[in-house]
This record gives C-alpha cells, sequence and structure tokens, in this order.
C-alpha cells in the first residue's frame, strides 16, 4: 500500500471480492477513498469463482459476471474510455 502513489493514479477501476485469495475488498478498501479510483465490491455477485480463472480472484473473466451481472458493462464502458 505504502508504495502506490493513489493520488497520481488516473482513471483506474478497481474491484474485489470479499472471497479473493489474493486481494480482498478489506486489503483494497484504502483506494475507495481516491476521487481518481473506482472501486467495486463485487461480494454480492451471484457468480462463482472458477479454480482456472484464480477462483474470485477472476471472476469478472467468467461467462457468469459477463451474461449476468450488470458490472460487467461498467467494466466494458470503461475499457473503451480508456481505449
Amino acid at each position: 500500500m505504502s508504495l502506490i502513489k493513489v493520488d497520481k493514479l488516473d482513471k483506474v477501476l478497481v474491484y474485489a471480492h470479499e472471497k479473493d485469495a489474493f486481494e480482498n475488498t478489506k486489503t483494497l478498501s484504502f483506494l475507495s477513498n481516491s476521487k481518481t479510483v473506482k472501486f467495486i465490491d463485487l461480494s454480492d455477485t451471484k457468480c462463482k469463482g472458477k479454480v482456472m480463472l484464480g477462483g474470485y480472484h477472476g471472476i469478472t473473466l467468467t461467462k457468469c459476471f459477463a451474461n449476468e451481472d450488470l458490472r460487467s458493462e461498467e467494466i466494458k464502458k470503461y475499457l473503451k474510455e480508456i481505449y
């Protein structure tokens, strides 16, 4: 955390899930106070993590998330804006 210069981040999208084994909503919550970082908590998604995608770390890579969670549209919109 101390190495991340949050004030220098621009147009960053961070999503987290409370069951993520790598980084979760608690470890990344410090980013939610930033004006330039959009922090999205995916803990309430009905989709499940897949082992091949890193469990809940790769939840946004699942077909379930792409097809059933409306926040997938937000990610698509973000990617279009920065492309």
